[in-house]
């Protein structure tokens, strides 16, 4: 499994490049192998919602998983996790304080 990147990707929003590296974090913390570019992340934008997104990238890149896995258990999971990251990167730059996530997106935890 490749290490994840902290580094955000290129060529986005910064707004969203914060967005898209949580949801990398999240994907690592979960122990899935995968990350999204920003091309990824940028044609799931058009579908509605967050929750919406995750599903459609979970059904058409990784239907396996749909089939270990209750598909709104998992969507919840990677949502909920991405969203803690998403919160603790922006209080860390609002803070000027270095980010400190461990396991699961929880300072300190891991």
């Amino acid at each position: 499994m490749e290490p994840f990147d902290p580094n955000p990707p290129r060529g986005l929003p910064a707004d969203e490049e914060l967005v898209l590296r949580a949801y990398n974090g999240a994907f690592w913390d979960l122990g899935f192998r995968w990350q999204w570019d920003g091309n990824t992340y940028r044609g799931l934008c058009a579908i509605g919602s967050e929750k919406e997104r995750i599903r459609a990238y979970l059904e058409s890149q990784q239907p396996h998983l749909l089939k270990a896995y209750d598909p709104e258990f998992l969507v919840e999971l990677i949502h909920e996790n991405k969203a803690r990251r998403h919160a603790a990167i922006v209080a860390s730059r609002v803070s000027g304080e270095p980010l400190n996530l461990g396991c699961n997106g929880v300072k300190g935890a891991g």
